[in-house]
């Protein structure tokens, strides 16, 4: 789900976290539908390398959901940096969205929006995937044309029936993008 992110301080833990707020309006249902997906996904999932949600809450016209506090995201890094990423760091990234990807298709899920601003970093250089808005289901017939265009698989782009290999295509473009800081 599309929202503001903001860093919030919980006082009880005196923990930092990030607050995501996202506007429900009552007459868009397929977006309900996409934020209560992603809150459902988030919550059955546990893997360091995912992204994890606290809480979540209905008020007023907002949803608001707490998750871990991340530094950046792979983007930021890439194009409001001067340093960029070393072949190395690209990819252990990789490698820790592999580990994330695993469980999550383990679990039976795809993500469909592996890209850089998905993928997020802790101030220890932990990597975490983010952004299941688009996350579905792997045992039902897939076929709607959902993502980002220069992310997407062939099968994905032709509206053919695809799996969750699709999210290994997302994240082999954006390994590229991270050597390059330009997806192909």
């Amino acid at each position: 789900a599309n929202g503001a992110v903001v860093r919030a301080l919980r006082k009880h833990t005196k923990t930092h976290v990030a607050i995501k707020r996202c506007y429900i309006e009552d007459q868009d249902k397929p977006h309900h539908a996409y934020i209560l997906r992603e809150l459902r996904i988030m919550g059955c999932l546990s893997h360091p390398n995912l992204i994890q949600i606290r809480e979540a809450c209905l008020w007023e016209d907002h949803l608001w959901m707490c998750m871990e506090l991340m530094s950046c995201s792979v983007f930021n890094l890439l194009y409001n940096t001067t340093v960029g990423l070393s072949e190395g760091n690209a990819v252990r990234i990789a490698k820790e969205c592999l580990e994330g990807l695993v469980y999550l298709h383990s679990k039976n899920y795809m993500h469909r929006d592996i890209k850089c601003e998905n993928i997020l970093l802790s101030r220890n250089g932990q990597v975490k995937l983010a952004d299941f808005g688009l996350a579905t289901p792997i045992n039902k017939v897939n076929t709607s044309r959902l993502g980002t265009a220069k992310w997407m698989a062939p099968e994905v782009v032709s509206e053919s029936p695809y799996k969750e290999n699709v999210d290994v295509w997302s994240l082999a473009i954006t390994m590229i993008e991270m050597m390059d800081r330009v997806p192909p």
